[in-house]
């Protein structure tokens, strides 16, 4: 008999890594969710890289923003949408 006291039933370490491709687009109204949105950003850009994730306030000044959205949209991978209270 060893001495390994691991349980079956007890949660294991994520040891994953990020995957090599993909991107997020983050989607939110700034009056009620930019706080979130922005914590957000910050953890999926620690943990995917900052140039695969898109949000609104990294665009150049100067760019067309309709033109930069609908391009980002298009290519993201996964989308996600903050709706607040005051979405309807």
């Amino acid at each position: 008999m060893g001495l390994d006291t691991k349980r079956e039933d007890e949660p294991q370490p994520v040891t994953e890594t990020a995957p090599s491709s993909g991107k997020v687009f983050i989607s939110y109204r700034r009056r009620e969710t930019a706080g979130h949105a922005g914590r957000l950003y910050d953890r999926l850009a620690e943990h995917f890289g900052d140039e695969r994730v898109f949000m609104d306030l990294r665009m150049e000044p100067g760019v067309d923003f309709v033109e930069q959205i609908d391009e980002a949209v298009t290519h993201c991978d996964a989308l996600l949408s903050l709706i607040g209270s005051q979405w309807l």
